[in-house]
């Protein structure tokens, strides 16, 4: 019923990301945008050729001055990426000597970390479902050793069983040793903080995962279920590419509910996916202020 949606973060460096992202991963540049929120902060897709669901990371380029985070005592703690057992030995020559990235290797996992230090592995899996993801032919990595959606994040909370029990009451997921399987390759797992660090935003900072589900009458059902049990909602939205609630579990982390579409071709074809300057309507009335606000502050690249 659930599958990953996307997960998006912060980051200092749109040059230095997208190569990373792009050039490094080989994932496809799908969507440039704004935050619905604030247009003049702008909002930054990556997936596989299409967007599909469960490919998807996305990232708010925000100016930190040099600051760096500091995860406090409840944070997402990276993710992990799905990749053909075969292709492991083909990324660890890739990262290592293509480009000089330090992989530290464990079993059927590759571990390392993106150009804002957010904690990334590639976990080798047999027989992975191709189905679900569409080769994106304009990387350089061959189409059997590409990504193959995100595997899982994890969640460090201050309160482990609270936020168990918040995806069992919630959604009908059962942690097993707490982790969390919404299919055989995909899972999240939930850990005990073990610092009471206070939180401070900065680059690689998660703003929150999100679960993907097939219509918006499940929204309607989810929302109204967290009232009867007194979770705290958010808020509801329609991003166009897909419709939203969200919430905050327990320990406070933002989990949004998403659904699978209509998807990142709205606005834009497959073939023109990124290349474009996508607004929501409300905002088409001020695209050339929008556009000359990024370009002022350097926001173009």
């Amino acid at each position: 019923m659930y599958q990953h949606h996307h997960i998006s973060l912060l980051t200092e460096n749109v040059v230095a990301n997208k190569h990373f992202y792009t050039d490094v991963l080989g994932l496809r540049f799908i969507k440039n945008s704004v935050n619905q929120n604030n247009p003049h902060r702008r909002h930054i897709y990556y997936g596989d050729y299409v967007g599909n669901p469960g490919s998807v990371v996305t990232f708010f380029p925000v100016n930190f001055h040099g600051r760096q985070r500091v995860d406090g005592p409840s944070y997402f703690d990276g993710l992990a990426f799905n990749v053909s057992l075969e292709s492991l030995g083909f990324w660890q020559h890739r990262l290592v000597n293509q480009f000089q990235i330090a992989v530290v290797q464990a079993p059927n996992t590759l571990i390392f970390q993106d150009s804002d230090h957010v904690p990334l592995r590639l976990q080798g899996v047999e027989n992975p479902p191709r189905s679900r993801w569409t080769t994106n032919p304009q990387s350089d990595i061959r189409a059997q050793y590409q990504l193959l959606g995100i595997a899982t994040t994890t969640l460090v909370v201050r309160n482990q069983a609270a936020t168990v029990q918040f995806f069992e009451q919630m959604f009908g997921l059962s942690a097993i040793d707490h982790v969390i399987t919404l299919n055989q390759y995909e899972h999240l797992l939930i850990k005990q903080s073990q610092t009471d660090a206070s939180l401070k935003w900065g680059p690689g900072s998660v703003d929150h995962y999100a679960l993907g589900v097939a219509t918006s009458t499940q929204l309607d059902a989810l929302w109204e279920r967290a009232a009867q049990l007194g979770y705290q909602q958010e808020f509801r939205a329609n991003r166009g590419y897909f419709e939203s609630v969200y919430f905050r579990e327990p320990s406070g982390l933002r989990i949004e509910v998403a659904t699978n579409g209509p998807g990142f071709t709205l606005d834009e074809s497959i073939a023109d996916l990124g290349t474009t300057l996508s607004l929501p309507g409300e905002f088409e009335t001020r695209r050339a202020e929008i556009n000359d606000y990024f370009a002022r502050h350097g926001l173009l690249d």
